[in-house]
């Protein structure tokens, strides 16, 4: 049986079948016709005449509201052979935001992009009972020396897909197609949460706000971990790094 073709130019020779036979020429069958809502059930718009992005409602509920007494304490370890600790703002961004949401933050560094030190660093941090999540940024482009998602990935026990995902889909709106160089991860290891975020601020600000922040709480207690760092615990502690113009913005000082 022949599946149903478009007319043939009759100018053209049919070009012989491999095995010496000629190819049916089409000649009387009938074109098939371009899909269209009316002549098709499940035709579907082609992505480009979708509006992009896509609509979002902005009035859905959590299914499961976090109280906003509970609290949880992070490490953040920034990836990068030049940053320091004066001049890591992306680092201090996220100790700040952590801080402005009641969250605690039990340990702060700035390693090498190295695989060894950073695969170093996520065992020793999860071996800490105290810490219930780390955060790492930076190294998660595709230039040789990126390497954080790589280090990090292959020890996740479990892997969150749709944080990647989502974050790739609103950095996607902000830059374009050059998200998809973004290798942002999150998963589990040991029994700590795992987020590594670009080490751009912009890259941390959006992750931190849209996605980290708001879920950081209600992932924790689905993992069944949940170290009671309450909030009156956390509310003389300041950050862990140098108190520069940066942070001083960042707290409305300056």
């Amino acid at each position: 049986m022949f599946h149903l073709q478009r007319p043939q130019d009759p100018t053209l020779e049919p070009v012989p079948h491999r095995s010496g036979r000629p190819r049916p020429s089409g000649a009387g069958l009938t074109a098939l016709p371009p899909l269209s809502p009316s002549s098709n059930p499940h035709y579907r718009l082609p992505i480009t005449d979708y509006p992009f992005p896509f609509p979002i409602n902005k009035n859905m509920q959590q299914p499961h509201p976090d109280s906003p007494q509970m609290s949880v304490t992070c490490a953040v370890v920034t990836v990068s052979d030049t940053r320091t600790s004066e001049t890591d703002k992306s680092g201090q961004l996220i100790q700040q935001l952590l801080f402005n949401a009641n969250h605690g933050v039990g340990a702060y560094t700035i390693i090498k992009d190295e695989p060894a030190q950073i695969q170093e660093q996520i065992q020793l941090l999860g071996k800490n009972a105290n810490l219930d999540v780390v955060i790492f940024n930076g190294g998660t482009g595709i230039a040789p020396r990126d390497t954080t998602y790589d280090a990090i990935e292959k020890l996740l026990s479990k892997t969150l897909p749709g944080f990647g995902e989502l974050f790739r889909f609103l950095s996607y709106q902000e830059i374009g197609s050059r998200a998809i160089a973004s290798r942002a991860v999150a998963g589990i290891f040991e029994d700590k949460l795992i987020f590594s975020v670009p080490g751009s601020s912009n890259a941390v600000r959006l992750a931190m706000e849209k996605l980290i922040l708001p879920e950081l709480v209600h992932l924790v207690t689905q993992m069944g971990k949940y170290s009671g760092f309450q909030l009156g615990a956390i509310q003389n502690l300041t950050p862990s790094v140098p108190d520069t113009p940066f942070l001083n913005k960042e707290r409305g000082r300056g």
